[in-house]
């Protein structure tokens, strides 16, 4: 049996009989309201509450916390029965861990009522068909985004598809790195952005597309004050022409993401500094390497620019004249390429440079390089 309330030994109950003065009805207004509140829940939780401390052993404080997502007319009709076979059935379909199982319903816990049959495996079905997903992927997708089971997916997706011109494999593509898109208003979200930025760049449609494709999560930004903004910023720091604005984006759409203030301004700053590039410099590279304004300075470029300067030795103008001729430096992995090509060259006694000259090549064109060099000095 559900705990009951007695009113008149809570200490809620005295402001109904003591307001009194200026403003007193709205007091009153408000402690009854409150007791009605408190009234009307169930005060050690419900069903759903039940279900994700028993099934799913979470807390009772985190399966209240969930339950509190439900509409009380949601959790009103939901059974005992029905919320478990539901975390039996997905469990089993998605092949789910205990935990993955637990993250999904505690993100979503109307999937706790709805209809098996008639609701979840349906959506599941149109999901992995019609975005041709493997079981591992469907399984990846609904524990990032559980709440794309509650979503009416199919207008969204042909819409999507009609107004960009994608083809099945590019909309399969953009909604697999983004599944919230679909969460997104049609009307009030996804057509004004993608208006707005084909006008801002003057974006031919082809473009529009690969920027979409490129980053979908965009879509879900307020165009005014998010993107618009950045792309204003990025102008004027950099002097860009249209033109070069629009190349700048289409080549690298994951700045549609990035905060000028919080990502891009400390990037530029702390990279012109470091290399003591003139603005005009910096202006070349970013057009050349536009990649490099996504990457962490701290975390990623100046460890870079570090080891190629103090552990191959380059001096500074060196270090400045090599990423200026070729910006893609900043991009390779220090771990990845850097380190085991130098170690390769090393071994032959050749220069640490001789890497760097051909640092840009693909694995099998570096091997060969080395091979001739090997057959070379043999001779």
């Amino acid at each position: 049996m559900r705990a009951s309330i007695n009113l008149m030994s809570t200490p809620l109950a005295p402001p109904l009989v003591m307001a009194t003065g200026p403003g007193a009805a709205n007091k009153q207004h408000f402690w009854c309201l409150l007791l009605w509140c408190l009234l009307t829940r169930h005060v050690e939780g419900g069903v759903a509450a039940d279900v994700l401390v028993q099934r799913l052993g979470v807390s009772r404080q985190t399966g209240l916390a969930a339950e509190a997502k439900l509409l009380s007319s949601m959790g009103a009709d939901l059974t005992t029965e029905t919320a478990v076979a539901n975390c039996d059935a997905l469990q089993q379909r998605l092949q789910l861990s205990d935990t993955a199982l637990s993250k999904v319903m505690l993100t979503q816990p109307s999937l706790l009522r709805c209809s098996w049959a008639k609701t979840i495996s349906p959506a599941l079905d149109m999901l992995q068909q019609r975005l041709a997903l493997s079981d591992a992927e469907l399984q990846k997708m609904l524990q990032r985004h559980p709440a794309v089971l509650g979503y009416n997916t199919e207008p969204c997706l042909a819409a999507l598809q009609r107004r960009l011109g994608l083809s099945d494999s590019e909309l399969q593509r953009l909604v697999r790195r983004a599944p919230s898109v679909l969460g997104l208003s049609l009307d009030d979200n996804i057509f004004p952005t993608l208006n707005s930025l084909q006008r801002r760049l003057e974006l031919s449609d082809a473009d529009l597309r690969k920027v979409v494709i490129g980053r979908p999560t965009f879509l879900g930004l307020r165009f005014e004050a998010n993107v618009d903004r950045m792309l204003d910023e990025l102008q004027l720091r950099l002097e860009l022409l249209p033109e070069e604005l629009r190349r700048v984006i289409v080549r690298h759409p994951a700045l549609l993401g990035c905060s000028y203030t919080e990502n891009l301004e400390p990037t530029l700053e702390a990279l012109q500094a470091r290399l003591s590039l003139s603005n005009a410099e910096l202006r070349t590279l970013v057009l050349k390497m536009p990649q490099a304004l996504t990457y962490s300075f701290e975390r990623n470029l100046a460890l870079k620019l570090d080891y190629l300067q103090t552990e191959l030795g380059l001096p500074a103008a060196e270090l400045r004249r090599r990423v200026l001729g070729q910006p893609a430096l900043l991009g390779y992995s220090l771990e990845r390429r850097y380190r085991p090509r130098v170690a390769r060259v090393d071994a032959l006694g050749l220069p640490s440079t001789y890497a760097l000259d051909r640092m840009s090549l693909g694995e099998a064109r570096f091997e060969q390089s080395l091979d001739a060099t090997r057959r070379q000095s043999a001779t």
